[in-house]
């Protein structure tokens, strides 16, 4: 009597057995299925928070109302090169994404009235700006965007004098995010080389300011370029 109970409990000890590890093993590869369902490189690319931006734009043949007044009372549109390099915080990116960084241009004279030769040989500029995405979420296709400037222009007319201008204004824009296009390039772009987010960038830039020269600017333009975070 004494081995049939063995017997029995030594079955039901192993029925248990049993069935706990086929359970066990059950759990262990559905987690396992599960964790390869979901790629963790994929979680790092799309909440990762870029603190750097640099952008290359450029406003061909004068576009808009772009207007730089010579000392000599000339008016000329020019055509306009910016590259700018932002920082932005990662703490500062829950509601938007906030900015600052430097800028600066090369400008060439386009000519508004006939005339042979302009008056000015060349202008340069340095600045900063203060920016604000309005991006909320991870993967937004069209990004509004705000931001203001202060910029000192250096310019050198043709009569060898030189002079200094400081312009200011607000630029607004929409940026498309081109990862939106093409995620899987995307991705790939960010483990290569660390850029997150690639935009084609719409702007129009609005700046103003004159000196004790009589120079001026009143500038209402648009550029388009291309920006990259990492």
């Amino acid at each position: 009597m004494f081995r049939i109970i063995s017997l029995v409990i030594s079955l039901v000890l192993c029925s248990f057995f049993t069935l706990g590890l086929v359970f066990g093993m059950t759990q262990l590869s559905y987690g396992a299925t599960q964790t390869s369902s979901v790629d963790l490189g994929d979680l790092k690319y799309n909440h990762f928070r870029p603190q750097w931006g640099v952008g290359l734009n450029s406003s061909p043949v004068g576009m808009g109302d772009k207007n730089f007044s010579l000392p000599t009372n000339e008016n000329l549109a020019l055509n306009s090169f910016y590259l700018n390099l932002d920082y932005q915080p990662s703490f500062f990116q829950s509601y938007g994404v906030f900015s600052v960084g430097m800028l600066g241009s090369v400008q060439t004279p386009k000519l508004v009235n006939d005339s042979s030769k302009p008056g000015l040989i060349y202008l340069w500029s340095l600045g900063g700006d203060v920016r604000y995405q309005a991006r909320y979420f991870d993967h937004q296709f069209i990004v509004p965007v705000v931001s203001y400037s202060v910029e000192s222009l250096n310019y050198k007319l043709r009569t060898n004098s030189k002079g200094i201008l400081i312009s200011r204004g607000p630029t607004f824009g929409v940026w498309v995010l081109l990862n939106y296009f093409d995620p899987g390039n995307g991705k790939d772009f960010f483990y290569d080389y660390g850029i997150a987010r690639s935009y084609l960038t719409f702007e129009i830039k609005n700046s103003s300011g004159t000196n004790l020269d009589g120079a001026s600017t009143s500038e209402q333009s648009y550029y388009c370029g291309i920006r990259f975070e990492f």
